[in-house]
C-alpha cells in the first residue's frame, strides 16, 4: 500500500491493527474526540507503539527491498518507504518518524 499507493478499505485493514480507530460520520468531530481521549490515556496501546510481529522480519524486509527495487528502477522513494517501515521493527516510533522525515527531504 505504501509503495504502490493502492487503496484498501479501512474495514479490511482494521483487524491487522494498522490504526487505532475508524471514525464514522464527521471526520473533524471524530478526530477531535479521538485526540481528546488519546491525550488522557497512555500511548503504549496505540498503533504507533505496537511492535511488529513477524517470524523473520529481516527476511521479509529483504524480500520487499528486492521486489520493490526491481520494480522501482531508479526511483529512490519506494525503497525509502521500505526503510521507514524497517525502522519500526526495532526502533521507537519517534525514531521511525525521524527516518521518514529525513527520507522525505532527501528524495
Amino acid at each position: 500500500m505504501i509503495v504502490s499507493g493502492a487503496t484498501v478499505p479501512a474495514e479490511q485493514l482494521q483487524p491487522a491493527g494498522l490504526f487505532d480507530e475508524i471514525v464514522p460520520g464527521d471526520i473533524v468531530e471524530g478526530a477531535l474526540a479521538f485526540a481528546s481521549a488519546s491525550s488522557r490515556e497512555t500511548r503504549a496501546g496505540t498503533a504507533s507503539h505496537r511492535k511488529v510481529k513477524h517470524d523473520n522480519p529481516e527476511a521479509f524486509l529483504q524480500f520487499a527491498r528486492n521486489t520493490v527495487g526491481a520494480m522501482s528502477k531508479n526511483f529512490p522513494a519506494p525503497l525509502k518507504c521500505i526503510d521507514a517501515v524497517a525502522a519500526s521493527v526495532d526502533k521507537p516510533f519517534e525514531e521511525g518518524l525521524r527516518i521518514d522525515a529525513s527520507s522525505s527531504s532527501s528524495s
